[in-house]
This record gives structure tokens, C-alpha cells and sequence, in this order.
């Protein structure tokens, strides 16, 4: 069964902000693995974001998709410093996060696979 991106997006979300639970932006900047992975996650989450179908999208406004772009590339062009890293995977991606969590309550088929069933 493949997972569908809200799922992806949800899971990356919640791997980054257990990655970076107990470091700083100075921990996250000096750790190289935690910072990879961070990035690793961050990157695939943009290039998921970037990917959604605009209904997808608008369905979602305030997740901040424009941004999600925005840090893609900043991010494969290794334009992102350390505080900007830091808030990206703090900040953004909690309130990313949040709202991913609302539209589960509030929209649970969105974040079934294609072909899954209730199964009443």
C-alpha cells in the first residue's frame, strides 16, 4: 500500500521535530547527522509540497505552500543558514504540522491510500 502525501508530509513533520526535540540552532547547525536528516526530511517534504495537486493545495490555505517552495530551493541551492534551518524545522514545520492534524479530523479520506476502504 503506498502512502498518500498528506501521510508522507504528516510522518516527515513529526520525524523532523523528533530530530530536533532536544538541540538548539546552535546544536542543529554543529550536529552534522542531525542537520542531514533534518535537511534530508525538510527537502522531501518541499519537493512533496511542491508536487500536491493545486487542488490539494487550496483545499489546505494555511499551510504555507508558497514557502514550502521557497525552501526547496533555498535548501537544494544550500542557501539556508542556521537560524533560517532552525525555524524551518521548528516553527514551520510545527505549524505544517498543526494544520496537517486539523484537515485529518476534519477530512480522514484525504489521508487514506488510493483504493483503501472504510470498511464499515
Amino acid at each position: 500500500m503506498t502512502e498518500n502525501p498528506h501521510d508522507l508530509l504528516e510522518t516527515l513533520a513529526a520525524d523532523i521535530l523528533t530530530l530536533t526535540e532536544d538541540v538548539d540552532a546552535a546544536g542543529l547547525a554543529r550536529s552534522r547527522l542531525t542537520r542531514g536528516e533534518t535537511v534530508k526530511r525538510l527537502c522531501r517534504m518541499a519537493a512533496i509540497a511542491t508536487t500536491l495537486p493545486a487542488a490539494a493545495r487550496t483545499a489546505l490555505p494555511e499551510v504555507d505552500w508558497a514557502r514550502w517552495s521557497s525552501l526547496g530551493e533555498e535548501l537544494a541551492a544550500d542557501r539556508v543558514g542556521p537560524i533560517a534551518l532552525w525555524e524551518a524545522a521548528r516553527d514551520f514545520t510545527t505549524d505544517t504540522l498543526q494544520w496537517l492534524r486539523v484537515y485529518r479530523e476534519a477530512n480522514p479520506h484525504w489521508f487514506r491510500a488510493a483504493g483503501e476502504t472504510t470498511g464499515a
